[in-house]
């Protein structure tokens, strides 16, 4: 082809590979289905590849379900790698965004309705605490956290304990199973301890 009269090799085969736009210009490449225009999308001018989509909005978009399925009946584990490059103390480095359109508010859009994240902790060196967090009328909020030593904190960020639960105001604490007849709750422990 033939630009500002030069000769550019949109599509270029050689022994090795096939290679689509190799003069990097500002071209889009697309694939089509029998129903879908937009199978696959390479955005050229902001390097994005859609699937399902002519406007991918990140270096990859996927419009519609995902499969990562097996190729054999046994003998396999599948790994599915979200690797972020943060060492700040507090600070998420990898995070999966739960998120969904409300087309039935005034003015339709979209939010993040839960979150799980990775994140550093105090020491910021090769550890990790996972933070599950809700959404509540727009404001998402952690309400649980693993620690990087195993402590698990339901309503505060810091838990002391093995099981560290929190609730600031509410009336009721904790509360543990329901109230029948022939029902019993139970804490055990060994002597001297309170609870």
């Amino acid at each position: 082809t033939i630009v500002d009269g030069t000769l550019m090799n949109k599509i270029e085969c050689n022994a090795t590979e096939v290679v689509v736009n190799n003069g990097s210009l500002d071209n889009d490449f697309r694939v089509e289905g029998l129903t879908d225009t937009h199978a696959i999308f390479v955005n050229g001018a902001n390097d994005r590849v859609g699937v399902g989509t002519d406007a991918p909005a990140t270096k990859l978009e996927v419009s519609g379900d995902t499969t990562i399925s097996r190729s054999a009946d046994l003998g396999q584990t599948r790994t599915l790698s979200v690797e972020g490059a943060r060492n700040t103390t507090g600070t998420d480095y990898a995070r999966i965004d739960l998120k969904n359109y409300d087309s039935n508010s005034s003015t339709p859009a979209t939010y993040v309705g839960a979150r799980i994240a990775a994140l550093n902790e105090a020491t910021g060196v090769d550890d990790g605490s996972l933070a599950i967090s809700t959404a509540d009328a727009g404001t998402l909020t952690e309400r649980m956290r693993i620690t990087e030593d195993g402590k698990i904190g339901i309503g505060r960020t810091d838990p002391q304990f093995q099981l560290d639960v929190y609730n600031d105001g509410g009336a009721t604490e904790v509360a543990i199973g329901k109230y029948a007849a022939g029902k019993t709750v139970g804490v055990m422990g060994t002597s001297g301890d309170t609870g």
